[in-house]
């Protein structure tokens, strides 16, 4: 590699260092760097000095008192200083290795958790939280800026070794562990690495496993395997790397730790964690995403992303909200994702005479537009003259599931921790629509076996539009036969109709929603994702799962705050009437409300 290239990847490469490092933390290092040089002092002992920060921190955070606190900010400052301290020495030393890497790694670990058990500590010593709402509070945390922490990792290392080195390092490390593992060799923290590389390949890149697990079976040199190696080498000016590698760095759990910190600075800590969770989910789907784009990999990254985040806070949700309504008088419990779910499961499916009509409606629909050849001809209308560009279909398609459950999840999560119950409750009815409505979807997915209007020229010849193979034993995850219906449209729609259940007097709020969702219905046409009957039985389904659940949240909603009659109840014309007697005789009165 020439001398230009070298010095175009080193400044790509420092695109990857987090602003609190970049500007704070490293310059302090280098600082620090020249007195320990010329000392037998090794990067692994720097390491053990800013974990021994991190316990003292702790017990200071436990202590609990103003001036305490402080000392817990400084110190975690300076671990922050020794976490940039031990690396610096190991390159300038010619010391890094696997295993100064992981105990590096283990070292962060230990200094994290440290911190968070003295915010658990705090939190019950000051009695301002539950016991149940910190476990919740303290989870979310770990597991958002885990994540972070474990995506800034294998990203830098794959850019990182890819620019400098023509090498995909990340699968290296992990064939040569799998056969010195294999041949019965290994340390402790060898099978650390291994199992933290694994996970690191299945969050973040599971497209490749595949690839990776067929490459460790065969007889090539773990060097000779070059994921992604050429597309990184081969995009050095395009500005999708440099974007890429920028989230890189505000993913950072370093970030993390610092936004948290600086809480410490106010007169309530928590507002740290708070402030964190939002950072966090947010760079976390901004990443996906951006990722999905430079790697042209498929939606299965941000799909799981998303469920995993969600999945995170239905757990502690769950375990949060073990309150129960006494008959006497209202609880004003919060709801959350699993109130009434099996009930609502239930009316979704049977409840009503109108669900079983809608259920009717999708079968019927969808064989009116298959058999009159409506699905073949809008797909090949669309195929030759589409209405906006490949790249607006593809972005629809990476961010679809999401955007249907953030509206929800910021309302669940901003209700539930310091907001009202009102939007705790939409929020959670949101949330559980879209996971039944998700269930509902994979399934006749799997059942259906549809595949995927691609279009050509030869569609005429060889239709695929009246594909359905109804056999669930040829389905395999694989497969592209996951079409009929669109998931990415009926999440929308359950999005959509749950707000338009729970909230049937905010006419603003549906003339938002409803034109959203379809908008995305038909991005799925215009991309050749979905056929014409996908998109309307996904539709039809997400209306009726996310109304149902809705509606059902508001009924349960308001029966928690003593009020058991709907908004729709409360429109109805009420009459009374009365027996009345005055002087001259006896009679009725009769009064309306209304």
């Amino acid at each position: 590699m020439s001398t230009k290239a070298v010095a175009k990847g080193e400044h790509l490469l420092s695109l990857m260092t987090d602003f609190p490092n970049k500007f704070i933390y490293y310059p302090l290092a280098h600082l620090l760097y020249f007195p320990v040089a010329h000392t037998p002092v090794t990067p692994t002992q720097i390491t053990i000095a800013h974990i021994l920060c991190a316990i003292a921190g702790t017990v200071f955070l436990i202590r609990g008192e103003p001036g305490d606190i402080l000392i817990t900010f400084v110190l975690f400052q300076v671990r922050a200083i020794f976490d940039c301290l031990d690396g610096t020495l190991a390159r300038r030393k010619n010391m890094s290795s696997e295993i100064g890497r992981i105990i590096d790694n283990l070292g962060d670990a230990i200094g994290f958790l440290c911190l968070m058990s003295g915010f658990t500590v705090y939190f019950l010593r000051s009695g301002r939280f539950t016991g149940l709402e910190i476990f919740a509070l303290i989870f979310l945390t770990v597991l958002v800026s885990g994540i972070m922490a474990q995506g800034t990792d294998f990203y830098r290392r794959k850019f990182s070794y890819a620019l400098r080195e023509d090498r995909d390092i990340i699968s290296e490390e992990i064939s040569r562990k799998h056969h010195v593992l294999r041949a019965g060799g290994g340390s402790p923290l060898l099978w650390w690495g291994y199992a933290n590389d694994w996970f690191q390949i299945l969050v973040f890149a599971p497209a490749s496993l595949r690839h990776l697990r067929q490459h460790i079976r065969s007889s090539q040199k773990p060097e000779e395997y070059r994921y992604d190696v050429e597309k990184i080498r081969t995009n050095t000016d395009s500005p999708r790397l440099k974007l890429a590698m920028f989230i890189t760095a505000m993913m950072s759990g370093d970030n993390a730790v610092f936004v948290i910190t600086l809480g410490l600075l106010t007169d309530k800590p928590e507002y740290g964690l708070y402030a964190n969770l939002a950072y966090g989910v947010c760079m976390l789907a901004i990443a996906a995403i951006t990722m999905n784009y430079f790697f042209h990999r498929k939606a299965e990254p941000a799909r799981i992303s998303c469920i995993a985040l969600l999945l995170a806070i239905f757990l502690p949700a769950e375990l949060a909200s073990q309150a129960t309504a006494t008959p006497s008088k209202p609880s004003g419990a919060k709801l959350h994702f699993f109130s009434g779910l099996w009930d609502n499961v239930a009316d979704t499916v049977w409840g009503s005479p109108t669900n079983i009509a809608a259920w009717f409606t999708v079968a019927g629909s969808t064989s009116i537009i298959v058999n009159t050849d409506l699905d073949r001809n809008i797909n090949n209308a669309v195929g030759r003259s589409p209405v906006w560009s490949r790249p607006v279909d593809v972005g629809f398609l990476q961010v679809g599931n999401f955007v249907a459950a953030v509206p929800h999840t910021v309302l669940f999560v901003h209700g539930y921790f310091w907001g009202t119950h009102e939007a705790a409750a939409a929020g959670a009815a949101g949330l559980q629509a879209l996971g039944i409505n998700g269930g509902i979807v994979l399934f006749w997915k799997w059942a259906a076996g549809r595949p995927r209007p691609v279009y050509d020229a030869r569609l005429d010849d060889t239709p695929r539009d009246k594909e359905f193979n109804f056999n669930i034993a040829e389905q395999s995850v694989t497969s592209d036969r996951w079409r009929w219906p669109s998931g990415h449209t009926s999440s929308m729609f359950a999005m959509a109709a749950s707000f338009h259940g729970f909230y049937p007097d905010k006419l603003w709020l549906h003339l938002i929603t409803y034109p959203l969702a379809t908008i995305m219905g038909f991005a799925m046409i215009n991309g050749q994702y979905h056929w014409t009957s996908d998109v309307t039985a996904g539709a039809i389904i997400g209306t009726v799962s996310g109304y149902t659940v809705g509606r059902n949240f508001r009924r349960m909603y308001n029966k928690s705050q003593g009020d058991v009659t709907t908004s729709a109840d409360k429109k109805k014309l009420e009459w009374y009437v009365m027996p009345r007697q005055q002087e001259g005789g006896m009679g009725l009165a009769v009064s309306a409300v209304f």
